[in-house]
């Protein structure tokens, strides 16, 4: 290892300079591995990102084998680049991979740097570069003079280098101790030979590297200029440091006025070995984004294939397998014969790729053509010279230096000129090869050139935003810790993980499926006879089988109608799964890329021959020898956990072999959903399903056990490595229940069981392998990297879940309202599950809870155990959470009890957590009692560690607006959809990111939070306010769920219910306004939901079931509370007592007769009459104060004054329905018996006793086992031990039989209103029986089409048999919201239409089974049709897709999709011509119904309608929102906030608003480069430089225009007729009049646009005054918006309609959303000229802020010096040796340190005479120097 140590004597400013390259050169030259650098002379902290050291290094260095770290004086703020004094250390090449940290002093004053490296053993070595100041020279910014102001600022009188000297040695004797061997070296400014510097580094222990092998007397002058023969500079050691070799460098060896001082160190003497260099995975050649690439791999590879007839053999070979049977012996040996020259043809043809060259110069053909001209000369001379160069090579480089003129005259001399000549102009090239690069993209066409500027912006960016977060290299293991000892070599690494590794494959080797008896039955890769009878059900364990394996072997058995996989792997397969594979993918041990099956699945050839392939293997269970070497790499799970056991290990396969295992997981998954096979609780690999929705069911789970305050015991566990210890024989069973076929889990099986496993970590490939034992069980697991492994475990978990469910453990409960049942087991994702308990019977005891909690437990626990796994007792905790009569959690110190896992036959007690204690889960911080305050505290802690990375880092504004919406944005979004944080906290944790990176982007940041959260479209900024995007995430899930069988569905139902419940409305509680009924919701996800969304214009509708009045004239009681204007809180207490009886409306608290109120309910107590509903939360009986204001209550509001039997003011009326499952008392008049329901739904009878007494009585007949009688009334008893006394009758509505439908006509008339508008215009002449036999037949078929012009559509469709006859034709109007050119929409009306009408037919006909084709001619409409498709809430038309895709998982038959063209009748000859006429004859009867409507209907404005089956839906007042993506949403909240903020900052009138054509800046904004998106928003808010703004800041005197001196704001910018200014105007007027005549524009609106603006800007009124009136209108309107609005973005939405008439006009088939756009960025450019000539001269002249900040300085010179030297330290008079005007005349940065000097050296000789006393404050100037002191202290 090679160490130089040198004082370069500043650096240059500016990069690139010759002294900069030749440092560099000499570190290349002289292989240095560690350089101590010493007086860099800069103040990085005022040099821009180019400039900074590290852009340096990593311009001339390779920045993966480079660290560096700079230091320099921080507490400089004189703002000067320059700044004498700075060390640095800069490890290269191999050492640079044990670096462990750097710092500098703890003073910051850059005196010294240091930087750790780790080696063997706990041996760490620590550079350290360091420079002692000179010796006071007067000067006022040396180095000495800095550290002198920083030691007066904090009361140290010391000499600098007195301070250096003892702070140097102070710190290095904290860092001996802690075992660090260390290396100090620099420019101490002294004689390092003299007594004073020995005995320093003596009494510490060192000794000087140089004089230990050199004699001290000889050494050299280190220092040029230096006359006296000094030896300044030197190199210390700590004993065992010893050099093999050291010296000095020549005076010109190494750039700076002292020589270099070096040494060479062995590895073993600095780390304690000598370690291996870190290597790198070999570049892939083949990149498929260059097409040149890809067809020389194509031909060399083809051409191989062709030569070994590799197709041919191939194709004969699978011909003569059969599926599931396994290849014979000959048939295996060609197997692996055709594979081996297979793989070799393909690596041959990959070495043919180009090579890849990893530069940092960016490609361009400036660049390029030098370069291929140097590779040519270089070349030429080493075949002069006669070294072999190859003929072909010479021709190619040759051809592509395009040299014409023979070589061979030329002599070496001139081919060297020619390479010296060469390499000259490359570096020339080089120098701006980004500008080159620039120009080069823009000779591309321009969607090819956006998307390759698209593409190298984004890798940039990514690039910078990775080293903002940190994020680690996660691949590059280059050191793990195992038992307390660090592995940093390769032979130890390997050492260490091998055994590590293979203990994760055998980690299951002790459980049931590999122990006897099971193995013995089983094996070790299954029992296809038994597994049959497995998933049969008819298996019976043999004895001494586990229960738990017992249990899990009964769940096994087939679900009802599983679908059938498919045996081989299809070529259209092939290639759908590599089309969606990841290029840069790794491969495995045979080189084999994921790029090169990419590339040859685009080949029908090469793709057929990659899918026979697979398929002979997938198909008879063949596993390749290739196939059976892996490469395991090491991933750390969290930052800084480096321990062997903790680390993630994925092995890379070859990539044919795991897309036959993605194959199988997918098809394993899809068939799973499709029979409803899966685990609802587990949502870990299924489609659609994210993990934070796991947080968000256990907050929704939580939130209704709060809510029903009822009691649960939740339990998190953690299964360790689940992939890694999956048992073989379950992994069949599982998938094999899932149809997935034997052959193709056996081929994997087989390979995984017989897998050598090699390692790579950063060292490279390792030598040595495991693999199987020779004796025992074989490997186990799937193997993390497995394509199969996910859906392998989701596939076990569904059986573990069933196993639970069998065992009767979850959470049970029921709605409270729809009395819909929900039970949950656990809630899981992958490998982290919470398991769930609620007491499973009435009045339970918690001691029961707990006891069954550890059953349950104990069983999860044993079936994990019995598929091979194990949960980690450190990773598991519980919680008890129960309510008590309070309405309190219950602590669990008054709760106790404890929960065991058995660990083997160990048990070990598991965490217990109070119901106020969080733990992260899944990335997000929960707690049972719903609190968010450790979740926002995770939030704020990001926050502020991201932006302390942002502050530190030097980037421009491109890069920190990327950062903030790439990185940050995204971790804050992640959990909101689980989480309920305020807005205040929202802002708490928003204020450090915006006040970080607002500046860096150059915006203020106070700027307003409105805007830089508005939309592009209102020009904001376009940060997303994470508040909002917390609303939108909740109504997502919402939307999402509410047609899946999903937990996520239940709870939503669950908690909807409950808020229901609590509020007691008629409407859904979404329709009452938030402010007068949200405080009676329970707190929760959905009750913050519900109250963000009452503040927007938003509203959410859907099937929320409510409890509705029951009698005429009834009303709600909080709906009568809140008209009486009773206070909230009082609100809240009667709300209380309604809950706890039970009751919702005042027909709940009367008599049947609905005469008088009960006197149970007067009592608060639980009345007799009602049965109590499952699911109503659980309040305690209300004490003495509440049952009086109840009371109260109702005498004020429903009794009649003065009376003392509670009779109603208004008696109620007849009961609305004649039965309910509510009332328990039931009179039936014929019988005179009286029946009563009970809680269990029983019924008994009280038959009736002689007429005696004034009431009727019935004694207790017992239970029923008939069911009362139709004609019954309700009726209002009093028990009296068995007898029941009759008080009242209620009046019921008489008894109506609704008849059953028996025409088609009926069962469509009876549909829901919601979808009447698809069907009521269906006709049929036979009730649909001819096509309903068809149906059943599978004969029938269905074609729609439509009709769309303006914002009218229509759709029309047709439904036939086998041939024409009583087919059913019919047609509707499409509902809205509809927009011009959304045929999707039509067409998907027409789809919904016929799906909704054979629903019917089949439900009239009782056809439960049998198809039907179904077509049109739009592919987008046809997609939810499709067996595979799910709801996105991207997609566009959502409510209809939803809508259809839900009606079609309604209809009992098949049905199979068929896209036509339209339009051609009788063009189409093959099979789908019947359906090209049907296509046809729809879309002419579209358009008829279209004109009957267009001729009828007053607005042409398609009504918004709610469809059946759409599920919840939003709406936007009184819009429905079809689309609620998260951009549109975001938008319809944002919007209006930004719009009125530009109201009431006076932008534009708020009656101009709506006539802002909006969608335009949406359209047109997007299109601008960021930087000029944020300038639109800048200068329309006057947040920008203009002069007024720079008063205001205080940046300014005065506000003058640069221009013309006139006042200059905003506006001023546009208008101002300077003379450039006027030329800049006029042509970039110019540009906007051509394009406005070459898009055809209404040559009125452009006059109207041209002539306005240029009125506009000479401050004349516009012209309105058109012969078109439209013109003339849009003038007007343009007007009121405002004429600089324009060019700031805001047109009149009367501009586009204008111009799309003149389309219309023209006949021309464009449209105006693309001509508005175009318009809005030539105005644009416009404004931004304007801007930019402003700037250009502003910036150009002597800027008035200088002038204004140079006087003040001058000034406070003048006021200091003023006062003299008298009362400064005789030391620091030194400062007074210039004249004032000797002192003024010098430069800025020399002033300023004065200044700063003077100012520090003033204060301290204050201090020091106030704490001497010193002071006499009874003269004037002694008082006035306290005074200054005080007012004048450091920051």
């Amino acid at each position: 290892m090679r160490l130089v140590c040198s004082n370069i004597n500043n650096l240059p400013v500016d990069i690139d300079e010759p002294k900069e390259v030749s440092i560099f050169q000499a570190i290349r030259e002289r292989e240095v591995d560690i350089w101590l650098l010493q007086e860099i002379g800069l103040h990085w902290s005022n040099l821009s990102k180019t400039r900074q050291w590290r852009s340096r290094v990593d311009k001339y260095l390779n920045p993966k084998c480079t660290k560096t770290r700079c230091s320099h004086n921080i507490h400089d703020t004189t703002g000067t680049r320059v700044q004498a004094g700075g060390t640095g250390v800069l490890a290269h090449d191999k050492i640079s991979h044990f670096a462990m940290g750097s710092g500098s002093d703890i003073a910051k004053l850059g005196r010294w740097t240091w930087s750790r490296f780790r080696g063997k053993h706990g041996m760490v070595l620590r550079v350290v570069s360091v420079y002692r100041p000179c010796e006071s020279s007067g000067g006022e910014r040396t180095a000495w003079s800095q550290h002198k102001s920083y030691l007066n600022d904090n009361n140290d009188d010391r000499n600098p280098r007195d301070a250096f000297m003892e702070d140097l040695k102070a710190e290095v004797q904290a860092w001996i101790p802690g075992g660090d061997q260390i290396i100090l070296g620099g420019d101490l400014n002294d004689e390092i030979r003299s007594p004073f510097i020995k005995s320093f580094f003596a009494d510490l222990g060192m000794h000087n590297l140089i004089f230990q092998k050199h004699d001290e007397t000889l050494a050299p002058t280190t220092f040029f200029r230096n006359k006296k023969g000094k030896v300044m500079d030197g190199l210390w050691g700590t004993a065992n440091i010893v050099a093999t070799s050291c010296g000095y460098l020549e005076p010109n060896d190494f750039p700076g006025d002292h020589s270099a001082l070096w040494i060479d160190i062995s590895y073993n003497c600095a780390l304690g070995h000598n370690p291996p260099l870190p290597t790198n995975p070999d570049a892939n050649r083949l990149q498929l984004d260059q097409p040149k690439t890809v067809t020389k791999y194509m031909k060399t590879y083809k051409a191989e294939v062709i030569k070994h007839s590799l197709l041919a053999r191939q194709f004969n070979l699978e011909r003569s397998t059969t599926a599931g049977v396994p290849l014979l012996p000959h048939q295996q040996t060609e197997a692996i014969e055709i594979d081996a020259l297979k793989t070799k043809a393909m690596l041959r043809a990959h070495l043919k790729c180009r090579r890849i060259f990893l530069g940092k110069v960016s490609f361009s053909q400036a660049v390029d053509v030098p370069k291929r001209l140097l590779i040519f000369w270089e070349t030429a001379i080493r075949r002069r010279k006669g070294l072999r160069v190859s003929s072909n090579l010479w021709k190619r480089r040759k051809k592509k230096a395009n040299i014409k003129q023979p070589v061979k005259d030329l002599s070496l001399e001139d081919l060297e000129a020619q390479l010296r000549a060469a390499r000259a102009a490359y570096h020339t090239a080089k120098k701006d090869h980004e500008a080159k690069r620039e120009a080069f993209r823009d000779t591309f066409p321009p969607k090819v050139r956006d998307r390759l500027r698209r593409h190298e912006q984004a890798r940039k960016l990514g690039r910078v935003a990775k080293a903002i977060n940190g994020k680690l290299d996660s691949l590059q293991v280059k050191v793990i810790e195992h038992n307390g000892a660090m592995c940093d070599t390769k032979a130890r690494i390997e050492e260490v993980l091998l055994p590590v590794n293979k203990a994760k494959a055998h980690a299951s080797e002790n459980t049931d499926f590999l122990t006897s008896p099971l193995v013995d039955v089983f094996g070790y890769q299954g029992n296809e006879q038994v597994e049959d009878a497995v998933l049969r059900g008819t298996y019976t364990p043999p004895a001494g089988t586990s229960r738990y394996a017992q249990l899990f072997l009964n769940q096994c058995t087939l679900p009802p109608n599983l679908p059938k996989c498919d045996s081989r792997v299809s070529t259209a397969d092939h290639c759908q799964g590599w089309k969606r594979a990841k290029e840069r993918t790794s491969g495995g041990r045979s080189r084999i890329i994921f790029a090169m099956y990419k590339a040859e699945s685009k080949d029908p050839m090469l793709a057929s021959l990659d899918a026979s392939q697979r398929s002979l293997a997938y198909s008879t269970g063949f596993s390749y020898p290739r196939w059976k070497q892996g490469l395991d790499i090491q991933l750390l799970k969290r930052s800084g956990k480096i321990g062997a056991t903790s680390l993630r290990t994925i092995s890379c396969m070859e990539p044919d072999f795991n897309m036959n295992n993605k194959k199988m997981g997918k098809e394993a998954m899809w068939n799973g959903e499709r029979s409803k096979a899966l685990a609802r609780d587990n949502l870990g690999g299924r489609k659609g399903m994210q993990a934070v929705e796991v947080n968000q069911n256990w907050t929704l789970a939580n939130d209704h056990i709060r809510g029903c305050r009822v009691r649960a015991i939740l339990i998190s566990n953690d299964a360790k490595g689940c992939f890694d210890r999956i048992a073989h024989v379950v992994a069949i069973l599982a998938l094999r229940r899932l149809g997935v076929p034997r052959p193709a889990i056996l081929s994997m099986i087989q390979v995984i069981q017989q897998m050598q496993h090699y390692i790579r970590t950063a060292f490279g490939e390792s030598d040595r392998s495991y693999g199987p034992n020779t004796t025992g069980p074989p490997p186990q697991g799937l193997i993390q990297g497995n394509g199969t492994a996910p859906a392998g475990w989701t596939a076990i978990t569904a059986i573990l879940v069933d196993c639970m469910k069998a065992e009767g453990y979850g959470y049970e409960a029921w709605s409270p309202i729809s009395q819909r049942a929900m039970t949950l087991v656990c809630f899981g994702f992958v490998d982290d599950t919470d398991l769930i308990l609620s007491p499973n019977r009435p009045n339970m005891s918690t001691e029961d809870l707990l006891h069954d909690a550890q059953l349950e437990l104990s069983t999860w626990e044993g079936l994990i155990s019995a598929t091979g796994g194990a949960l980690a007792p450190e990773k598991s905790y519980w919680y008890l959470v129960e309510i008590g009569p309070d309405g309190k959690y219950v602590p669990k110190s008054k709760q106790p009890g404890e929960l065991f896992l058995h660990n083997k036959g160990n048990p070990e007690l598991i965490e217990r957590l109070d119901v106020f204690e969080a733990r992260e889960t899944l990335g997000i911080w929960s707690r049972p009692d719903g609190s968010m305050k450790d979740e926002v505290a995770a939030l704020k802690a990001k926050a502020l560690k991201w932006a302390d990375a942002v502050k530190t880092k030097r980037i421009n504004p491109t890069e920190a607006w990327y950062s903030v919406n790439h990185t940050i944005m995204k971790t804050i979004e992640y959990p909101l959809a689980a989480t309920s944080i305020s807005k205040q906290d929202m802002q708490d944790i928003m204020r450090p990111i915006l006040q970080a990176a607002l500046p860096k982007a150059r915006i203020q940041k106070r700027f307003p939070r409105k805007l830089v959260f508005g939309t592009l479209g209102t020009e904001g900024f376009g940060v997303n306010d994470p508040s909002t995007s917390q609303l939108i995430d909740h109504l997502h899930s919402i939307i999402k769920h509410s047609h899946w069988d999903s937990p996520s569905n239940d709870l939503h139902v669950q908690n909807m219910e409950l808020v229901q419940c609590y509020v007691g409305t008629q409407k859904p509680f979404w329709d009452m306004p938030f402010s007068d009924y949200g405080h009676l919701a329970p707190q929760g996800w959905m009750a913050f939901t519900w109250q963000e969304l009452s503040s927007t214009d938003l509203s959410l509708q859907g099937p929320l079931a409510t409890l509705l009045p029951r009698r005429h004239g009834d009303v709600s009681i909080t709906e009568t509370l809140v008209a009486k204007g009773i206070e909230a809180s009082k609100r809240k207490l009667l709300n209380e007592v309604r809950l706890h009886m039970g009751v919702t409306y005042l027909s709940d608290l009367c008599n049947a007769a609905g005469t008088h109120i009960l006197p149970d309910i007067w009592e608060c107590r639980h009345h007799s009459t009602t049965t109590p509903q499952p699911g109503w939360p659980n309040f305690k009986a209300p004490g003495r104060n509440a049952k009086a204001s109840w009371q109260s209550m109702l005498k004020s509001c429903f009794i009649l004054p003065g009376h003392t039997h509670r009779q109603l003011r208004h008696p109620l009326g007849a009961w609305l329905t004649p039965l309910d499952d509510f009332w328990k008392w039931w009179l039936s008049p014929a019988s005179d018996t009286l029946w009563e329901r009970r809680q269990d739904n029983s019924w008994h009878q009280w038959q009736a006793m002689p007429v005696l007494y004034q009431h009727r009585r019935y004694f207790h007949a017992g239970r029923s086992a008939q069911l009362p009688p139709a004609d019954r009334n309700r009726v209002t008893v009093r028990i009296a031990g068995q007898v029941a006394r009759l008080l009242d009758i209620g009046e019921a509505p008489p008894h109506s039989v609704i008849p059953q439908p028996s025409t088609l006509a009926d069962v469509l008339k009876a549909l829901p209103q919601s979808c009447q508008w698809a069907i009521q215009h269906a006709k049929s002449d036979d009730d649909g029986a001819t096509v309903a036999r068809a149906i059943s037949e599978g004969k029938a078929v269905a074609v729609s089409d439509a009709s769309l012009r303006y914002t009218l559509g229509t759709s029309a469709f047709v439904v036939e048999g086998a041939s024409s006859d009583h087919r059913i034709l019919g047609y509707n109007r499409v509902p809205g919201p509809l927009a011009e050119g959304d045929s999707t929409r039509c067409e998907l009306a027409g789809l919904y239409a016929i799906v909704t009408l054979v629903n019917a037919l089949c439900a009239l006909h009782s056809v439960t089974q049998g198809s039907i084709t179904i077509a049109c001619d739009n592919t987008g409409a046809l997609k939810p049709t499709a067996a595979e498709y799910l709801p996105k809430l991207s997609h566009k038309n959502l409510d209809l897709k939803q809508a259809l895709w839900k009606s079609l998982a309604e209809s009992p038959i098949q049905w199979v999709p068929v896209h036509v063209y339209g339009h051609q009748d009788r063009k189409v000859k093959d099979s789908h011509r019947r359906l090209s006429s049907l296509n046809y004859q729809m879309d002419s009867l579209a358009k008829q119904y279209w004109a009957f409507l267009f001729n009828q209907l007053p607005s042409l404005e398609s009504p918004h309608l709610p469809i059946h089956n759409e599920g919840w839906t939003i709406w936007n007042n009184g819009s429905k929102v079809s689309s609620p993506s998260r951009a549109n949403l975001y938008g319809l909240i944002m919007d209006p906030v930004t719009q009125m903020w530009w109201v009431r900052h006076n932008r534009f009138p708020l009656e101009a608003k709506d006539s802002i054509d909006w969608e335009a800046c949406s359209e047109g904004v997007p299109a601008l480069k960021p930087s000029r998106r944020r300038w639109i928003t800048k200068h329309a808010s006057a947040n920008c430089g203009v002069g007024t703004t720079l008063v205001e800041w205080k940046y300014q005197d005065d506000p003058k225009c640069p221009r013309c001196n006139a006042v200059e704001d905003t506006t001023h910018v546009f208008r101002c007729q300077a003379e450039g200014a006027n030329d800049v105007w006029n042509e970039s007027m110019d540009k906007l009049t051509t394009y406005l005549v070459e898009s055809l524009t209404h040559h009125e609106l452009q006059a109207s646009l041209v002539d306005n603006l240029n009125r506009w800007r000479r401050g004349l009124l516009p012209c309105e005054d058109f012969f078109d009136d439209e013109v003339t209108l849009s003038t007007q309107s343009q007007s009121q918006i405002g004429w600089k609005n324009l060019l700031e973005g805001l047109l009149s939405k009367q501009w586009r309609q204008l111009q799309q008439r003149q389309y219309n006009t023209l006949w021309k088939r464009k449209s105006s959303k693309k001509w508005i756009k175009g318009l809005f960025v030539q105005l644009h450019h416009l404004a931004w000229n304007q801007w930019k000539h402003r700037n250009d001269i502003k910036h150009r002249v002597k800027r008035s802020r200088q002038e204004r900040m140079n006087h003040k300085l001058n000034q406070e010179i003048c006021k200091l010096y003023q006062r003299g030297a008298q009362d400064l330290h005789p030391t620091e008079r030194q400062h007074f040796r210039w004249s004032l005007i000797s002192l003024l005349q010098k430069p800025n940065g020399m002033k300023r340190h004065w200044l700063k000097n003077v100012t520090a050296a003033r204060r301290r000789q204050a201090r020091r005479l106030a704490q001497n006393n010193e002071i006499d404050v009874t003269t004037p100037e002694q008082t006035l120097l306290l005074k200054w002191m005080q007012t004048n202290q450091p920051r």
